[in-house]
């Protein structure tokens, strides 16, 4: 899958994701998306951080964007990752997007 992207509505205060959706064949292995599953990472250079799940997990999420704006400060940089589950199960993590709170898109 590939990586979430920053969008246009990141401020000091919340940072939007955006994705695209899985749709063809081969990257959803003929079989429909049931959900994706958007995480994010409090300490972008701290290694002994977990991975937080923001939707996704515990219910189904098929949305292509999320805001992320509870725990969100001014200035600080977060990483993301996402990935997407089918009738086979999860697929990989996409690589991760490091984004700073306040950035402007890029």
């Amino acid at each position: 899958m590939a990586p979430v992207v920053n969008g246009s509505l990141t401020g000091p205060t919340q940072v939007q994701l955006l994705w695209n959706a899985m749709a063809s064949q081969a990257e959803t292995g003929d079989a429909a998306i049931i959900t994706y599953n958007l995480q994010w990472h409090a300490g972008a250079d701290d290694a002994g951080a977990a991975w937080v799940s923001l939707t996704g997990e515990v219910s189904n999420y098929l949305g292509t964007q999320f805001i992320a704006s509870g725990g969100v400060t001014k200035g600080a940089a977060y990483r993301f990752r996402i990935r997407a589950k089918n009738v086979w199960g999860w697929g990989a993590f996409s690589s991760t997007t490091s984004i700073v709170a306040s950035a402007v898109p890029a």
